[in-house]
């Protein structure tokens, strides 16, 4: 119940992106790459939208993720090949749960969620997990192109972004939820805005997801960028 209306009220952009690639001309592979794909709803609705073939490549480094119609990677990306810890939200897996400490150590944010969820006693586990670059993901997989980047890490997006600085120049549509302290959020939001940038991407849409601040020190908002020359 609680996840259904987190996914009603964090309404993404499936719609505008599928628009986008249903009227592009281009006959190279439409490679999709959810990161922080969780159930695969994301890419799921991009499917059913979407009149062409695409190759969707899901990734979540939460080890309990197990889907019946995508095949999906069970690593973590970050900006190095290597491990690290994953904290895993046992009282709400779909929100909260990543490699930074930004949700698990806001005090009124998992107070909050633990009561909403009914799950009072459950806590973050830690799990090691295996993380590796986009760029070096992306090589292993002979995927040379991206058409749509999807991000959704609860606030490794910035480490995502700076472990794929070959991938950007080869992307075209890129999604993200940017998450952060409300002290710290501008200056992370411009950083990612300026690296971007950098990589002739122009932001198009951006929308507040509200029930995030709700009940705690957090702001978060998705963005959508489409590179300038589509």
């Amino acid at each position: 119940m609680l996840y259904n209306l987190l996914s009603f009220f964090n309404k993404t952009f499936e719609v505008e992106i599928s628009k986008i690639i249903n009227k592009t001309k281009s006959k190279k592979n439409i490679n999709i790459v959810d990161v922080g794909c969780y159930f695969g709803n994301f890419s799921r609705n991009l499917k059913n939208k979407i009149d062409k073939k695409c190759n969707f490549f899901l990734i979540d480094a939460n080890p309990n993720i197990k889907l019946h119609d995508f095949d999906h990677f069970s690593i973590g990306l970050s900006n190095k090949t290597g491990n690290s810890f994953f904290y895993l939200n046992d009282f709400f897996s779909s929100s909260g749960s990543g490699f930074d400490s930004i949700v698990r150590k806001d005090k009124w944010w998992v107070i909050s969620r633990k009561l909403l969820s009914l799950n009072v006693f459950s806590k973050f586990s830690k799990h090691k997990i295996n993380t590796e670059t986009l760029d070096n993901f992306c090589k292993k997989n002979k995927i040379y192109n991206i058409e749509v980047l999807k991000i959704d890490c609860e606030g490794h997006e910035d480490k995502i972004l700076f472990g794929a600085k070959k991938m950007l120049k080869k992307t075209n549509i890129i999604q993200i939820e940017i998450l952060e302290n409300k002290q710290l959020f501008k200056n992370k939001f411009d950083s990612i805005k300026k690296l971007l940038e950098k990589n002739n991407f122009k932001l198009q849409i951006l929308k507040k997801i509200r029930i995030v601040s709700l009940f705690s020190n957090i702001y978060s908002v998705d963005a959508l960028y489409i590179k300038k020359i589509i």
